[in-house]
């Protein structure tokens, strides 16, 4: 389903997780920066609490099924593995919350595709988001997106038994509010998945990490 280039929505992905203990503020970055393996800020158990992602994007021109308040999308059947990294998770589609905001995994260790966006193996931006760390600070499902690399594989297993190559193009790192939104859902005639993290820095004031990274691969023919 390709999206609207002139509907735009506020869209809050994993919001509804808070952090449980202080952590001491840090600065916030002022500008945008390419992550590379050697400047990629990955955070210590000291400062990783609970990843948040919050970005404006466009959406479909059709509303998009609500799901609750708390956030939550059915399974999809489909998983997604990244074989450099160790990730084999399920997959579940997630639409909009009645508040207009990004629905979350009901496991926080799934990994969430906006649904209103495009599906994998078609054209369009495929976004799929993914907790860097749990309540407790331990790792979640992308606390090693960062390490991936050009070349690197990404595979979606869909549940008709398909299996759909990525392969991984480069990484992004940018301030949670200038998101690069028409390249992580715009319409596009190209065939990306477009993997979405949070990064950066902790900021107390704000309850969350000040940057955001972002994985893109396009799909591989044959």
């Amino acid at each position: 389903m390709s999206m609207a280039s002139t509907a735009t929505a506020t869209l809050a992905a994993m919001t509804s997780l808070t952090p449980t203990r202080a952590v001491t503020p840090t600065a916030v970055v002022r500008h945008t920066t390419t992550a590379t393996p050697a400047d990629q800020a990955t955070p210590t158990a000291a400062r990783a609490l609970t990843a948040t992602a919050t970005i404006t994007a466009p959406v479909a021109a059709a509303q998009p099924r609500a799901v609750g308040a708390t956030g939550g999308g059915a399974l999809t059947g489909a998983r997604l593995r990244i074989p450099r990294i160790g990730v084999d998770v399920a997959i579940e589609r997630i639409g909009l919350t009645t508040s207009g905001h990004m629905g979350t995994p009901r496991n926080a260790n799934n990994v969430a595709w906006y649904e209103p966006g495009a599906r994998w193996g078609g054209s369009g931006n495929v976004a799929i988001a993914g907790h860097l760390d749990n309540r407790d600070g331990s790792p979640s499902v992308f606390w090693s997106l960062g390490q991936l690399v050009s070349g690197d594989e990404v595979f979606i297993d869909d549940p008709g038994g398909q299996v759909f190559r990525y392969v991984v193009d480069t990484k992004v790192a940018f301030l949670a509010n200038e998101a690069p939104l028409r390249r992580l859902f715009g319409t596009t005639t190209e065939r990306n998945l477009n993997l979405i993290t949070c990064h950066g820095q902790w900021d107390s004031e704000r309850g969350g990490y000040n940057q955001r990274l972002a994985v893109y691969a396009r799909m591989a023919d044959g």
